[in-house]
């Protein structure tokens, strides 16, 4: 028997699995925001993240959640533990939910993550539409990242 999806986002379905984990394939795109700058002039820079304080996206391995799939989800997100895996090479990265994207962009990734996999990581530039990649996150699990730990923080 398949499982129906928590939620589908612009047409991707994410998952809820057993362990209280979600999952989603998407593709990657690129998102510059945070205290890093925004030498490539992404016109959509944001010069904060939803985590406190603004992380940088240049650094931190970390990917971004729709408002509207982190609002029905119970426990807290911003913060969590996440996993991102590129299903053709199976190189995985252990990475933070750190910041609320549109409710229509499901898949986008710190560039720093991006850069982590060798994919074009310019946000303006960057990223692929196909979806090559496995997001796993763990609501309510603080996220351990390359020896950082980070808060869980509700969303205002």
């Amino acid at each position: 028997m398949t499982q129906p999806p928590f939620a589908t986002i612009s047409a991707t379905p994410t998952y809820k699995l057993d362990n209280n984990s979600y999952i989603f394939l998407a593709g990657a795109d690129i998102d510059g925001d945070g205290c890093g700058g925004n030498e490539e002039n992404d016109p959509d820079f944001q010069d904060t993240t939803t985590y406190k304080p603004d992380l940088n996206s240049r650094v931190v391995r970390g990917f971004v959640l729709p408002g509207v799939l982190m609002r029905a989800i119970p426990e807290v997100c911003i913060g969590c533990q996440g996993k991102v895996t590129h299903v053709l090479s199976g190189v995985t990265s252990q990475a933070v939910v750190y910041d609320e994207g549109p409710n229509t962009r499901i898949g986008e990734q710190s560039i720093a993550l991006a850069a982590f996999f060798g994919i074009d990581a310019n946000p303006v530039t960057g990223g692929t539409q196909q979806p090559l990649f496995l997001y796993q996150f763990f609501p309510g699990v603080a996220a351990q990242v390359n020896g950082v730990t980070y808060q869980l923080q509700p969303m205002g």
